[in-house]
C-alpha cells in the first residue's frame, strides 16, 4: 500500500498524482489511466469519483515515474487496489505524468422540493454537513448550479434541520461566477470551528439538466443518464412512459421517443438520480416533469431506463406521395440530407419507413432546394435497412454540402401504413392513428366517411365499421397525417385509399377520426333461423365462440344483435363443431348489452379451448319493426 497526495492543483481535491514508494515521491504514467484509475485515487483521497488528466495537465514532476500500465475495476477505492505490472517500470516521461480532479458530490437533505434543503458534501467516505460562516449567496450560487438550478437563496442557523455526521467546510470563499461549490476557495477539508446549529441550507430557482444517451447502436438510442451534482447517473425505470421518453428525445433535437426498462442497454454504474417523476406530453425536456426528490429511489441499476429516439422524415415538394425532397427533424428544425452517399439502400430505407415498397434516389436537389439546416450527410445503409435511423450516421448536422446538393426519393408502389385505435371504451373502437415515418399520427375527420371507417375497420379484421368526428374518441397528440382522402366501398385497407399527400391538411386536433367497428355474427347449423352455433367475423374469416363464461347474459347479447328479444345458451359444440378459428373466449356481458361487440372482450383470437367447446343459442321473441310501433311475435320454427 502506499500513500497518495495530487500536487499543482488550483484547488482542493485536483493536481498531479504523486505516490510515496520506497522512501520518496514520484509520479504516475497516464498509460492505462482512465476514468476507474482516477475514481480510485479520489476514493483514497476522501471523494466518490473523480476525471483522469494526462499529458502533464498539472506540470511536469521531477521525481521517479513510479506506476505505468496498470489496470483498475469501477469498484476499487484505492489506487494500490488496482493491478500493477511493477513498481517503477515504465516507458514514460515526465510529460506523461497523470493528474486528476475529484468532484465534490453535494447534496440537499431535508427540503420540501428538489432545490432546496442542508447543504451536504462527500470527504472521507461520509456525508456532512457545511457551516454557514461565508456561506453566502456566491456560495449558495455555486451550490445551485453545480445541482443544475440557476441562482439561490442562502440560509443558515440550520433553516433545514440540524445534520448529524461530520462538519466537512468552513469558511470558504465564492466568487460570484463560480459554477461548483470545489471551484471555491476551500482553506481545509473538515477543519472548522462550528456546531450543527449552524448548518448550511440553500433554495434554488427552476431545475435544469443535461442529457445523454449512453450504450446504444446508433445514435439516438441508450440509456438515459442525467448530469446532476456534477456527476452523471442513471434513471429509474418506475414511471418512464412514453411521455418521459419523449421529453428526453426532445431535449436531445428529435419530436419523440419510446422508453425501455430493464437496463435494456445495460446498467450503468453512476448514482441514480431520479425515479417516480410524472411527465406530460407537452414537456420538451425531462428537467420540465414534476420530481419529487433527485437521487431519493427505491431501484437498482438492473432497472436503468433507456430511449429509442425515432428520426421523423418526410418527402417535400414531390408531385404524388411517395416522391419528393427527403427532409428529416433534427434540433428542432426540419432539414435536408445531403447527396452524399445517398445510394439504393438510403433510398429504400426511406420508402420502407414510410411504408412503400424500394424507391429510387434522386440528387442535386431534384426536388428543388429545402432553406432548413442540412441535418445528415455520409451515412451508410445496409440493403435491409428499414429505417433511415437504422443506418450508420457519423453525426448530426455535420456536413460539407450545400442545399443543391439535396437529396430526394421516388418511392414504387403503392404506400401501406398500419392502423389502430386508441382510446375506446372496448376492442374494435376508437380514435384512428396510423404510423406513418416512424410516428403515430391521427386523421381528420374530413371526408371520413363510412367507406373511410369500414376500410380502417376491415384492415383491422372486421367487416364494416361507423364514422365519428370532432374528436369523438378524444384529441390526440401527435402529428395529423391524412386529411381530404377518398375511398370506395370495395377497398380493405385505409392505405388502398385515394391520397392527396401525407401529413398535409388544414385541420386541428379537436377534427381527430375514430371509428366504431361491427362485430358481425351468424348462427350456423341450426334447425330455424333463430337457433345454431354462434359465429363472428375477425381478422377475414368467419370463426367460433368458447361456451365459457357464454351465458345467459351472452346468449341475450347474440340474439338481441340479431334482432331477437332474448335467448338460452348452450356450449360444448350442441350445434356441431366448427372448423375456423376460435374467435372468442373469457368474455362478460351485462344483462343489458344489445351486442355482442358491448360486452367486455379481453382479446381477440386468443383462448384456451376446442371446438368441443363452440357455443350456440336459441333464440326467441323476434322484434318487427314498422314505421310507427314495435310489433313482438312469439318465436316458433316458422316465425
Amino acid at each position: 500500500s502506499f500513500n497518495l497526495r495530487l500536487v499543482n492543483g488550483t484547488r482542493a481535491g485536483e493536481g498531479r498524482v504523486e505516490i510515496f514508494f520506497n522512501g520518496t515521491w514520484g509520479t504516475v504514467c497516464d498509460d492505462n489511466f482512465d476514468g476507474n484509475a482516477a475514481t480510485a485515487v479520489c476514493r483514497q483521497l476522501g471523494f466518490l469519483r473523480g476525471e483522469p488528466f494526462g499529458q502533464a495537465f498539472f506540470g511536469q514532476g521531477t521525481g521517479p515515474i513510479l506506476l505505468d500500465g496498470f489496470n483498475c475495476n469501477s469498484t476499487v477505492s484505492r489506487l494500490d487496489q488496482c493491478t500493477i505490472p511493477a513498481m517503477a517500470s515504465h516507458d514514460c516521461g515526465h510529460v506523461e505524468d497523470a493528474g486528476v480532479r475529484c468532484t465534490t458530490d453535494i447534496r440537499l437533505v431535508n427540503g420540501s422540493t428538489a432545490g432546496e434543503g442542508r447543504v451536504e458534501v462527500f470527504f472521507n467516505g461520509a456525508w456532512g454537513t457545511v457551516c454557514d460562516d461565508n456561506f453566502d449567496a456566491n456560495a449558495a450560487n455555486a451550490v445551485c448550479r453545480q445541482l443544475g438550478f440557476p441562482l439561490g437563496t442562502p440560509f443558515g442557523n440550520a433553516a433545514f434541520g440540524q445534520g448529524t455526521g461530520p462538519i466537512q467546510l468552513d469558511g470558504f470563499t465564492c466568487s460570484s461566477t463560480a459554477s461548483r461549490l470545489d471551484s471555491c476557495t476551500i482553506p481545509a477539508w473538515a477543519t472548522h470551528d462550528c456546531s450543527h446549529s449552524e448548518d448550511a441550507g440553500v433554495r434554488c430557482g427552476s431545475q435544469s439538466f443535461d442529457v445523454r444517451l449512453v450504450n446504444g447502436s446508433r445514435a439516438g438510442e441508450g440509456r438515459v443518464e442525467i448530469l446532476y451534482g456534477g456527476a452523471w447517473g442513471t434513471v429509474c425505470d418506475d414511471n418512464f412512459d412514453g411521455n418521459a421518453a419523449t421529453a428526453v428525445c426532445r431535449q436531445l433535437g428529435f419530436l419523440r421517443g419510446e422508453p425501455f426498462g430493464q437496463a435494456f442497454f445495460g446498467q450503468g454504474t453512476g448514482p441514480i438520480l431520479l425515479d417516480g417523476f410524472n411527465c406530460t406530453s407537452s414537456v420538451s425536456r425531462l428537467d420540465q416533469c414534476t420530481i419529487p426528490a433527485m437521487a431519493s429511489h427505491d431501484c437498482s441499476h438492473v432497472e436503468d431506463a433507456g430511449v429509442r429516439c425515432t428520426t421523423d422524415i418526410r418527402l417535400v415538394n414531390g408531385s404524388r406521395a411517395g416522391e419528393g425532397r427527403v427532409e428529416v427533424f433534427f434540433n428542432g428544425a426540419w432539414g435536408t440530407v445531403c447527396d452524399d452517399n445517398f445510394d439504393a439502400n438510403a433510398a429504400n430505407a426511406v420508402c420502407r419507413q414510410l411504408g412503400f415498397p424500394p424507391g429510387i434516389p434522386f440528387g442535386n436537389a431534384a426536388f428543388g432546394q429545402g432553406t432548413g439546416p442540412i441535418q445528415l450527410d455520409g451515412f451508410i445503409c445496409s440493403s435491409t435497412a428499414s429505417r433511415l435511423d437504422s443506418c450508420t450516421i457519423p453525426a448530426w448536422a455535420t456536413h460539407d454540402c450545400s442545399h443543391s446538393e439535396d437529396a430526394g426519393v421516388r418511392c414504387g408502389g403503392s404506400q401501406s401504413f398500419d392502423v389502430r385505435l386508441v382510446s375506446g371504451s372496448r376492442a374494435g373502437e376508437g380514435r384512428v392513428e396510423i404510423l406513418y415515418g416512424g410516428a403515430w399520427g391521427t386523421v381528420c375527420d374530413d371526408n371520413f366517411d363510412g367507406n373511410a371507417a369500414t376500410a380502417v375497420c376491415r384492415q383491422l379484421g372486421f367487416l364494416r365499421g361507423e364514422p365519428f368526428g370532432q374528436a369523438f374518441f378524444g384529441q390526440g397528440t401527435g402529428p395529423i397525417l391524412l386529411d381530404g382522402f377518398n375511398c370506395t366501398s370495395s377497398v380493405s385497407r385505409l392505405d388502398q385509399c385515394t391520397i392527396p399527400a401525407m401529413a398535409s391538411h388544414d385541420c386541428s386536433h379537436v377534427e381527430d377520426a375514430g371509428v366504431r367497428c361491427t362485430t358481425d355474427i351468424r348462427l350456423v347449423n341450426g334447425s330455424t333461423a333463430g337457433e345454431g352455433r354462434v359465429e363472428v367475423f375477425y381478422n377475414g374469416t368467419w370463426g367460433t365462440v368458447c361456451d365459457d363464461n357464454f351465458d345467459a347474459n351472452a346468449a341475450n347479447a347474440v340474439c338481441r344483435q340479431l334482432g331477437f328479444l332474448s335467448g338460452t345458451p348452450f356450449g360444448n359444440a350442441a350445434f356441431g363443431q366448427g372448423t375456423g378459428p376460435i374467435q372468442l373466449d373469457g368474455f362478460t356481458c351485462s344483462s343489458t348489452a344489445s351486442r355482442l361487440d358491448s360486452c367486455t372482450i379481453l382479446a381477440w383470437a386468443t383462448h384456451d379451448c376446442s371446438h368441443s367447446e363452440d357455443a350456440g343459442v336459441r333464440c326467441g321473441g323476434k322484434m318487427v319493426l314498422h314505421t310507427n310501433l314495435v310489433t313482438l311475435i312469439g318465436f316458433s320454427d316458422n316465425s
